[in-house]
């Protein structure tokens, strides 16, 4: 009887000193990515092209919406404006005319587009639909790996990687032809509303 009770004291000792660590799940990184109404930073893209032996790199700053879409503001190495909403992808660039692009035109390009909005915000829906994943770490430091699981992503990837802690830092995409695109995000804000700048860059 003595035996019994020392041991059951010992388990529950040990149950204290050592307490369980739950996984760090999916549900558990989208509430890590809070949710905002205007997220907006900076970004450096570098494009490994297995044809040409340095890679190409480009850096700028974005505005995602909730409401209105991504802004995407390249700076570097020459100036580039695209503007997404749910109908439209828009490119400008200086003393040229701006081209529009209709998405019942180009549904793949706003297949891929739609893709990289949920990526950003960790979309179960959109991961579970499309990808196995693998995800590591804590709401501090975590990695998530993606193998796409459906047509037309199994036809262009290989693997994509976000990684980050609050807010993602790289997101990593490396295609089957050999090619491979990182981007690394930098002075993430998080806003209520778009700044009147903001806004006008939307709807100029």
């Amino acid at each position: 009887m003595l035996s019994k009770l020392v041991t059951a004291l010992l388990t529950f000792s040990l149950m204290i000193s050592c307490p369980l660590t739950w996984a760090f799940g999916l549900s558990d990184l989208q509430n890590t990515l809070e949710k905002s109404a205007v997220i907006s930073g900076d970004f450096e893209q570098t494009k490994d092209i297995a044809m040409l032996s340095k890679p190409l790199v480009s850096n700028g700053n974005f505005v995602l919406s909730e409401k209105e879409g991504l802004l995407w503001l390249q700076a570097t190495p020459f100036p580039v404006t695209l503007i997404l909403s749910d109908q439209t992808l828009r490119q400008k660039m200086p003393g040229q005319p701006e081209q529009v692009i209709h998405a019942k035109d180009n549904p793949m390009a706003f297949y891929f587009s739609d893709l990289f909005l949920g990526l950003f915000h960790a979309d179960a829906d959109v991961l579970n639909q499309q990808f196995s994943y693998e995800l590591d770490g804590s709401p501090e430091a975590w990695t998530l790996v993606l193998t796409p699981t459906e047509a037309p992503l199994t036809k262009v990837f290989s693997q994509i990687t976000l990684s980050g802690g609050h807010n993602i830092d790289v997101l990593t995409m490396e295609e089957l032809r050999g090619d491979k695109t990182t981007v690394t995000f930098s002075n993430i804000q998080r806003a209520s509303a778009l700044t009147d700048e903001e806004r006008r860059a939307f709807n100029d």
